[in-house]
């Protein structure tokens, strides 16, 4: 009986043909299974730390650094170590000093997702310091990686500062000087002697340039490639430099002309999975630190690296302090030290002198293990001492705001972004036109002697409003900046993580605006919204409070007229595309709408012609 329903209930879902034609039946709807994306172990726990900068533990008060490094950070005025640098350090040092295990002979590779100004610099640079002074042997042992000019000239000052004192040295190849003089640096010390550097700082573009071009430009010895920056420095890919960095540090042609045996003795190999690799340190290891305040979650840009069991150190708002914790995680312990044997390093295992640390540390960085309630590298990292406000502005009330940011409210140095050069230049113009307002504008194309001037007039307070592009958005650390303004709409929220990290650095507060139309809010609070960024707020405002500036601004408006005549003078045939252009300008500084279009000059709208 069951068996004849069925056959009847099979029968009535069936489609059948009458009459030539097909009867379809009612068809049963399903969904497609959504695919879960499922992140590598390494990514998804996270070793967690506190993004609140006071919560770090005091120099003097570290058993990991030596003397000379506690004495050229107290000259540098820094008297207490980061939670991001008291959970990198000892994790690097571990690994040379026998305290954690390796796998396939080489040390964990790092990946470091930490706000800006959160001092991530010192965190690799510091434990790179003391093991580079420990070796008697000067070759290059480190290459610090930027993507631009500016801040790796402003690493290298920081390395050049922590090897006070020491026979170190550190070379910039980042295309400050001429490719001759830098040729120079690699090969003469300031003594004159001949002297390679122990740490390079360059560009990816300089340095395959001298991997190409400079005879004896030896990379076989690097035991360190620090990548900061990393997702901009992943996403350009200039001139393929990895690839020609892997070549030339794996590379035979400088090795067999070394007549130190102690060199000789090093022999360069990739992570390989044998049982022997598993057991015995490889005889020239290399391990890869990579850092960013938004590093990627999606792993497949970061395979090119060929990271060797990476290990990822997120600074969250939603650490707790978990005092009993250590800073490896518990899959991760190292393995203890019992025979003064164990400490003893010979030529086949470690090139870095083995240094004695406490067995039981007094202090232990505040550090959380797991990260399956923060979201991962997912979430970006901003400054704990941040405020967020969004203005809901027009653009006509936009420059007079500027203004009142510096009269009213007293901040004294106030960075506001653009997103193109020409609206850079254009809006710090106008600007330096307000009364008693000294504006000043910076963008990649300035010649670096300018660049670094306007950077000392703004530092020195003598400029209130420096005008920039987001070439100054990454890393770069200006002094005591007070306020940032996001004068048009990020162009995605990678890059205003980036903008509002110029304010509230090493623990300071600060807070930016930014500046955006009506139609333009919602859609902003939900981009932030989604990458869990979701405490902005809106400043109470009203344009009643720009009446006193709104004299300066017309004054201003007239003054950038006549420039632009001045500077756009055209045969009389010309004249309404010199009209038209006028117009332009008057969009850019927001005295009319950017609805404004014209049929005469390709039909181009104003707006896109700001990009």
């Amino acid at each position: 009986m069951n068996s004849a329903v069925a056959d009847a209930q099979r029968i009535r879902k069936e489609d059948v043909v009458i009459g030539g034609f097909t009867l379809v039946r009612d068809k049963q709807r399903y969904t497609k299974p959504q695919v879960k994306e499922v992140l590598p172990h390494w990514i998804s726990s996270p070793v967690t730390c506190s993004s609140d900068l006071s919560k770090g533990i005091r120099v003097k008060k570290s058993a990991l650094l030596e003397k000379f490094l506690v004495k050229n950070l107290r000259s540098m005025g820094i008297k207490r170590l980061f939670p991001v640098q008291s959970t990198v350090i000892p994790y690097i040092l571990d690994f040379y000093a026998g305290r954690a295990p390796l796998f396939f002979g080489h040390p964990r590779d790092i990946c470091i997702s930490a706000p800006t100004g959160s001092g991530k610099t010192l965190a690799y640079a510091l434990p790179i310091v003391q093991l580079l002074n420990s070796s008697s042997v000067h070759v290059i042992r480190a290459v610090v990686i930027l993507p631009v000019r500016d801040l790796a000239k402003q690493a290298e000052e920081t390395f050049k500062r922590l090897i006070a004192s020491t026979s170190l040295r550190v070379v910039l190849l980042a295309g400050e000087g001429s490719f001759a003089s830098e040729q120079q640096e690699i090969y003469f010390n300031a003594e004159g002697h001949i002297s390679p550097p122990d740490v390079v700082v360059c560009t990816p573009g300089r340095l395959v340039d001298h991997v190409y071009n400079t005879p004896g430009f030896c990379l076989e010895h690097v035991r360190f490639l620090i990548i900061d920056e990393a997702d901009r420095v992943i996403t350009e890919e200039k001139q393929d430099w990895y690839n020609v960095f892997e070549g030339a540090l794996y590379g035979a042609m400088h090795l067999s002309s070394s007549k130190d045996l102690a060199i000789q003795d090093l022999v360069r190999s990739h992570p390989l999975p044998t049982i022997d690799s598993q057991c015995t340190m490889a005889s020239c290891t290399l391990q890869k630190i990579l850092l960013s305040a938004t590093l990627t979650h999606d792993p497949g840009p970061l395979k090119r690296f060929r990271l060797n069991f990476p290990r990822l150190f997120l600074a969250t708002s939603l650490f707790e302090d978990v005092s009993s914790q250590t800073c490896l995680a518990p899959s991760d312990e190292p393995s203890k030290v019992t025979t003064e044997e164990d400490r003893i390093v010979n030529k086949y295992t470690l090139r870095f002198d083995a240094y004695p640390l406490p067995d039981h540390r007094n202090v232990k960085p505040p550090i959380s293990v797991g990260g399956a309630s923060t979201g991962g590298v997912g979430v970006f990292s901003i400054p704990s001492g941040l405020k967020e406000f969004v203005v809901e502005i027009t653009d006509h009330h936009k420059p007079p705001f500027l203004a009142y940011l510096v009269r009213k409210l007293g901040h004294e140095k106030v960075l506001c972004f653009t997103n193109s050069r020409e609206s850079t230049k254009r809006l710090a113009f106008l600007m330096s036109k307000f009364n008693g307002l000294q504006a000043r504008a910076l963008y990649a194309g300035l010649p670096l002697p300018k660049r670094s001037r306007i950077l000392k007039e703004f530092g020195s307070g003598g400029v209130q409003l420096l005008i920039c592009t987001d070439a100054v958005s990454r890393g770069i650390d200006i002094d005591s900046v007070s306020c940032v303004v996001s004068y048009e709409l990020p162009t995605s929220t990678k890059t205003y993580v980036h903008r509002i990290g110029r304010t509230a650095r090493a623990g300071k507060t600060g807070v930016t605006y930014t500046l955006l139309l009506h139609n333009q809010v919602r859609h902003f609070k939900m981009r932030l919204r989604f990458v869990g960024m979701g405490k902005v707020k809106n400043f109470p405002f009203h344009a009643s409070k720009l009446r006193p500036y709104e004299q300066d601004y017309q004054n201003a408006l007239s003054e950038l007229k006549k420039s632009f005549q001045v500077s756009c003078a055209l045969p009389s045939p010309y004249l309404h595309l010199r009209h038209f252009q006028y117009r332009l300008v008057l969009v850019y500084a927001g005295l009319l709408t950017r609805n404004y279009r014209t049929s005469k000059v390709g039909g181009a709208a104003a707006s896109d012609l700001n990009e």
